[in-house]
């Protein structure tokens, strides 16, 4: 077998920004994992939006009362407004993930705030979020308008407070709900916790929490992720596969620093990153187009089991990185040329599989669906 020169890359995968913000203001974000060493001639570029953990709690047990939610562990609001069965809407910008506050916005909440006078019917403050009463027909058809007016692709986190009434929702209230993806509210029992997440217009990433009694507190924790609405340009582009995807193939011939414009479609938030060096060296190894052919991943998209075959050398090891360039799986001392890999814990999304043979470092993308 013939052996050529290759590339070896080293990724430094660090994004720095620019801070180049649209008109708006807002500034997206972007990661691209950790490093990593590729010997099969070309290199796998990354660019995807980096997490925003979200943390929210809630109980309905009036002896020892904790409500609150936050933002990459910044208090978002905590607290309530009397002992009345309620609903607390929250509702996060899609850009720049601010919470909209009873300052800016009016939906009729109970909650209102005067912002000439600097005085609210709860606090003296701006609130963010919008407390709508259970008990009030007038304040569940405003809690619906609320929410049928978000814009898509923004964030609506809802938690009820000292019960949320549920059985007595009217059409307008349970409708809005349900056509952002909250299956469960009409079943939820009164006295209960009980809460919702979603992005507006992406029901499939939807999350309800529902307690077990009147006493015991819920929560929930989620990295917030926006999902199909990115659009990517990376330059120079002469050696990549395709400056628009978010994951584009590079084949340099010398070192070369790669940047990447990442814009929110449904926002035009835009920001530039100066995203990662590729380091060009030389090695002894196979040429990628030669591994390319002799290792087989199937099939793809995977569901439950992916099939790896190496037709000629044995597969030392493998590992899996996910989308935010987490190590999530990984197999060492293998030894043969057959590998069954279940994929059933993955969650929906793309992966890199890593594999190592005696004669360099394959990888590939696969996409998980279910």
């Amino acid at each position: 077998m013939k052996k050529h020169q290759i590339i070896a890359v080293l990724i430094l995968l660090a994004f720095f920004p620019l801070r180049s913000q649209s008109q708006n203001g807002c500034c997206p974000h972007v990661d691209a994992g950790p490093d990593q060493y590729y010997c099969t001639g070309n290199a796998l570029l990354v660019a995807h939006p980096s997490p925003d953990t979200l943390y929210c709690t809630t109980s309905n047990n009036s002896a020892n009362y904790n409500s609150f939610f936050t933002l990459n562990s910044t208090c978002g609001d905590s607290g309530f407004c009397t002992a009345i069965p309620s609903m607390h809407i929250v509702v996060l910008d899609s850009c720049t993930l601010t919470p909209w506050n009873t300052g800016n916005h009016n939906f009729g909440n109970y909650n209102f705030y005067n912002s000439v006078t600097q005085t609210g019917t709860c606090r003296n403050r701006p609130e963010n979020y919008f407390i709508f009463r259970m008990n009030s027909t007038a304040q569940m058809d405003s809690m619906a308008a609320m929410i049928n007016n978000v814009p898509v692709g923004h964030y609506i986190l809802a938690y009820s407070v000292f019960g949320g009434n549920f059985s007595t929702w009217n059409t307008n209230a349970r409708n809005a709900f349900l056509n952002i993806g909250a299956g469960s509210i009409a079943t939820v029992p009164n006295t209960v916790p009980y809460m919702f997440f979603t992005q507006k217009g992406y029901t499939t990433y939807t999350n309800e929490v529902i307690g077990q009694n009147a006493v015991i507190p819920i929560s929930i924790t989620l990295n917030l992720i926006p999902c199909n609405h990115f659009s990517y340009l990376w330059s120079p582009a002469a050696d990549l596969n395709n400056p628009n995807s978010q994951m584009p193939v590079a084949t340099p011939t010398a070192t070369t620093i790669y940047t990447v414009a990442m814009t929110d479609t449904l926002t035009g938030c835009q920001v530039a990153y100066d995203t990662c060096v590729l380091f060009y060296c030389t090695a002894v190894g196979i040429h990628s187009t030669e591994m390319e052919t002799s290792i087989k991943l199937f099939p793809n998209p995977v569901s439950e089991t992916l099939h790896i075959e190496a037709r000629d050398e044995n597969i030392s090891k493998l590992y899996i990185v996910d989308a935010m360039g987490r190590r999530i799986d990984e197999i060492e001392n293998i030894y043969n040329k057959e590998i069954i890999l279940s994929t059933s814990n993955y969650s929906p999304g793309f992966y890199t599989v890593h594999i190592e043979t005696a004669k360099g470092v394959f990888v590939k993308k696969i996409s998980v669906v279910r």
